[in-house]
């Protein structure tokens, strides 16, 4: 009785939007159905003819975002006009609990999707360009006519993608980099790398914690003690294959542990929150930094420990090999 109501072409536009919703929260897989089938049908429609396919998008987003973009995206591209009403009624209220449900339920890739549409069709406009585009009215799209929302909008999208800390999270924002290379995302890019660092770093164990603490570069670099009695060299055993590249894999394990350990102590002891800030003071560069922490060895390591000595202002003894 109520899916028949969607076929009532006097059936207001809020109406119909609440109808869809209920029978689509209902478990109603044919209501569903009819939901996704206005949205593809949508793709070539005049402007005055997707005010029922806005509807039903906006509910399959809301409904089960990721699910709901993969219906809904094409049909942005395909048709501006339908990708320009349905994105104004997100951006008119970036904070509102509708946006809130498709930012944070859409994965990065639809992120990033979302936010080079942005970019290519409003960002690059001046704020008072006094450009005029579709937004929602009451169960409907009227006319909003500043890009304040639009700028909220991408603020809103890149914070949630940083605020990720995932590796698919900075990947998206650097494809948003190369789609939009005269937008000035570095710092974006550096902030997420950071929050990725910080969430995916691992405690020292104990015996790792006593070698930072006791082991340092003095220790290593004392002259080996000479026996008194010589002894006749013993030829080493022939590693089997692998063996090395398992040892050398460790190694760099350990070393990348022990080096972001230490940044980490230095920094936080200067109160630094990123570190880029080390940069900013004298030390090695942030792609440096990253080398650094990775464990992996370069034949500019005492170059780069003294300018972390420097940054720190201790001695290049204190800084882990």
């Amino acid at each position: 009785m109520l899916r028949a109501k969607l076929q009532d072409e006097k059936l207001q536009p809020h109406a119909y939007c609440s109808v869809l919703e209920a029978l689509i929260a209902a478990g109603d897989e044919e209501a569903a159905g009819i939901a996704r089938d206005l949205v593809t049908s949508a793709a070539n429609s005049a402007p005055e003819a997707i005010e029922k396919p806005l509807q039903a998008a906006f509910v399959l987003l809301q409904g089960d975002p990721p699910r709901g973009w993969e219906v809904v995206w094409p049909t942005c591209q395909s048709n501006a006009a339908f990708a320009e009403a349905l994105f104004s009624r997100f951006a008119t209220d970036p904070y509102s609990l509708a946006t809130t449900r498709l930012v944070t339920g859409v994965g990065e890739t639809e992120l990033a999707e979302l936010q080079i549409w942005l970019y290519q069709h409003h960002l690059k406009q001046d704020e008072d360009d006094g450009a005029h585009h579709l937004g929602p009215r009451a169960g409907g799209f009227t006319m909003i006519t500043s890009n304040r929302g639009w700028h909220s909008l991408s603020m809103v999208v890149m914070s949630n993608l940083i605020e990720r800390g995932t590796p698919a999270a900075r990947e998206a924002i650097h494809e948003i980099k190369e789609a939009a290379p005269e937008v000035n995302l570095d710092r974006a890019e550096k902030a997420a790398e950071e929050v990725v660092r910080q969430k995916t770093w691992e405690p020292l164990s104990p015996s790792e914690l006593i070698d930072l603490v006791t082991v340092g570069p003095v220790a290593q670099e004392s002259p080996t003690p000479v026996p008194l009695v010589a002894t006749p060299p013993q030829s080493e055993p022939a590693a089997a294959p692998g063996v090395e590249s398992r040892l050398a894999a460790k190694q760099q394990a350990k070393r990348k542990k022990i080096g972001s350990a230490w940044i980490d102590l230095q920094r936080s002891q200067k109160q630094w929150t990123s570190d880029a800030e080390i940069a900013d003071h004298g030390g090695p560069t942030y792609n440096t930094i990253r080398r650094y922490r990775s464990g992996q060895e370069s034949t500019r390591d005492p170059y780069v420990r003294g300018l972390f000595a420097a940054a720190f202002a201790c001695d290049i003894s204190k800084v882990p090999k």
